[in-house]
């Protein structure tokens, strides 16, 4: 059954269970959209510029991407102005330029599709002048990501919202932690989390279409020269950080263990097949498994399943979590050695299971306070990625 197919309990006849139920099928339509933008317009885009030479930011997969998000916004907007659909989301209040006050949630949907449409505007400009010579740690590229997962943390809120009269079954509990694992890889751990190995970047490299666009092979120089993959100091340490935020954040969603290892078996399987066959177009041996092999969410989650089980503490589970990632890691990717990736795996997801916790007081109750707070961070981050992508360009002939 798909998540907007809850049933509830209690009848339509109640005006407040049939507007709660109304609200909750335009909010699930409004996500798949946002979804189907993401999912198959980034896909269809990295495969455009595998087979065709850069000429202009207005590609198919770009309109198409731009067309789903308006999409996107356009419905949003019709919840958002809606006052029987808009107060089943929660408390409201005033924001800046808008006549009536709005829920957490819906806020923090709308801040997330602001924040894409300016990055957007910020992407045509960049690729309008470099071409594709932008890392995902550039402002227009990173203020993409931290858009939509911004969204989605709004999306995953509104949700919760309806649960007075919309019950939250298992599958919608697990659906929406999934929603939350997808979205916000990308924007955390920017060009470590698709970077696995330096033989991969050096097989995109060398894919004839972008041989000979001398802006990609900037960026791809920039990667290589700096170890911009795995195989560096920080992806134990992004990692990590990664980690704790999404268990501790999925642990206040729903504290059964089991449902949290199976989250991470069905990302790790989806994510295997996906960068697996990736490597294989690339003309990348698949015994060489460290160009495709998923990061380790999956022996992390079962170490924190393991703590959790044996009633240990939040920070004793995180010192787990991120040790066995970090370890796990080095192994794969080589760097710093096994201690020293597990000490830093370790510190970095017991800072993370702390901002989960904020993160799901965000989620739980979007305050104006608390959305401010995330809405700040989605700008703020890109901005510091952005001044260190700057720094790695002009250092990198």
């Amino acid at each position: 059954m798909l998540p907007f197919a809850d049933a509830s309990d209690q009848t339509l006849d109640d005006p407040a269970v049939r507007d709660a139920r109304h609200a909750n099928y335009l909010l699930w339509i409004t996500f798949w959209v946002m979804f189907l933008s993401v999912s198959i317009g980034l896909s269809w885009d990295g495969g455009w510029h595998l087979t065709c030479p850069f000429e202009t930011a207005f590609s198919p997969p770009h309109l198409f991407i731009y067309a789903t998000s308006a999409l996107t916004v356009s419905l949003y907007v019709a919840l958002l102005v809606t006052p029987r659909l808009r107060r089943r989301f929660g408390t409201p209040f005033r924001v800046p330029l808008i006549p009536f006050a709005v829920p957490g949630a819906l806020a923090l949907i709308g801040a997330g599709l602001l924040l894409l449409a300016l990055a957007a505007m910020l992407d045509i400009v960049w690729h309008s002048n470099f071409g594709l010579d932008e890392t995902r740690w550039s402002t227009p590229h990173a203020l993409l990501s931290w858009a939509w997962v911004t969204a989605a943390i709004g999306f995953v809120s509104a949700r919760l919202a309806l649960r007075e009269h919309r019950p939250l079954r298992w599958w919608t509990r697990a659906f929406i932690a999934f929603i939350l694992l997808v979205f916000s890889a990308g924007p955390v751990m920017g060009p470590l989390q698709p970077n696995q190995t330096q033989e991969k970047l050096e097989a995109l490299a060398a894919v004839p279409v972008l041989a000979g666009q001398p802006a990609y092979q900037h960026t791809s120089r920039i990667y290589r020269d700096w170890n911009l993959t795995r195989s560096n100091v920080l992806f134990p340490v992004l990692g990590g950080l990664w980690l704790g935020l999404v268990l501790s954040a999925f642990r206040a969603l729903d504290g059964r263990t089991s449902l949290l290892v199976a989250l991470a078996v069905i990302w790790t399987v989806f994510a295997a097949f996906r960068e697996r066959s990736a490597a294989i177009r690339l003309g990348i041996d698949p015994s060489h498994v460290a160009a495709w092999i998923p990061i380790p969410l999956l022996p992390a989650t079962i170490g924190a399943a393991l703590a959790w089980r044996m009633r240990w503490g939040q920070m004793a589970v995180a010192l787990v979590a991120g040790a066995v990632f970090g370890g796990v890691s080095q192994a794969i990717w080589p760097s710093i050695g096994v201690v020293g990736a597990t000490i830093l795996g370790a510190g970095a997801c017991a800072i993370g299971f702390t901002l989960g916790a904020h993160l799901a007081s965000v989620l739980e109750k979007p305050t104006a306070r608390r959305c401010l707070a995330v809405a700040t961070t989605a700008v703020a981050v890109p901005v510091l990625t952005g001044l260190v992508d700057l720094y790695l360009r002009l250092q990198t002939q």
